[in-house]
């Protein structure tokens, strides 16, 4: 339930003269991709535009497969009141006006990352167990957001992410430990 945004990336089609991925959630929430390749990133330009999209609320999940080639780059940035997910020297961050930094992710392996947000704390969670310890932050808000792009730093169009993304899902609610457990051991 509360699933707001589901891109898949199992498909693409031609849209005029873009290339989207459907939103599998129902919403229309479709990613225009700037990629060759869905969740293949090369670090150097290669992004997934979802502009436009919004939710309201403090209370969210981020969940996504990830395999980083590098130690940096963004992973999705939110736009006005810059919201950003973020791999930083090995370590998974969190961005709400200052960095949090949950802990180190191994680079060139998948990690099934999910992060949840309640009003003000956020945990992190990589392959169903908890990284780091809970993080202050400041309450959400993208019910306004202008730019939201998945692999790179929606203001600046940089800090690209290297490497490759799979199954990116946010929902308006946030993920029990056991919802986050279920969804770790069943990854279809």
């Amino acid at each position: 339930t509360n699933l707001k945004m589901w891109l898949g990336f199992e498909t693409s089609s031609i849209d005029g003269n873009k290339q989207i991925t459907p939103d599998k959630s129902g919403n229309n929430n479709v990613g225009k991709l700037f990629t060759g390749k869905a969740l293949d990133f090369n670090g150097a330009g290669n992004y997934v535009d979802v502009s436009g999209f919004s939710m309201s609320g403090s209370v969210s999940t981020f969940a996504f497969w990830i395999n980083s080639n590098d130690t940096l780059g963004r992973i999705i940035d939110i736009n006005p009141n810059r919201f950003i997910i973020s791999f930083n020297s090995n370590q998974l961050s969190l961005y709400d006006g200052s960095w949090k930094n949950f802990g180190t992710i191994s680079t060139n392996v998948w990690n099934r990352c999910v992060i949840v947000t309640n009003s003000t704390s956020a945990k992190c969670y990589v392959n169903g167990v908890q990284l780091g310890v809970e993080k202050t932050i400041t309450a959400i808000n993208i019910g306004s957001a202008t730019d939201a792009i998945i692999g790179a730093n929606s203001v600046h169009n940089q800090s690209f992410f290297d490497g490759e993304m799979s199954d990116f899902q946010i929902y308006n609610s946030a993920w029990t430990t056991d919802d986050i457990a279920y969804d770790y051991a069943n990854p279809n």
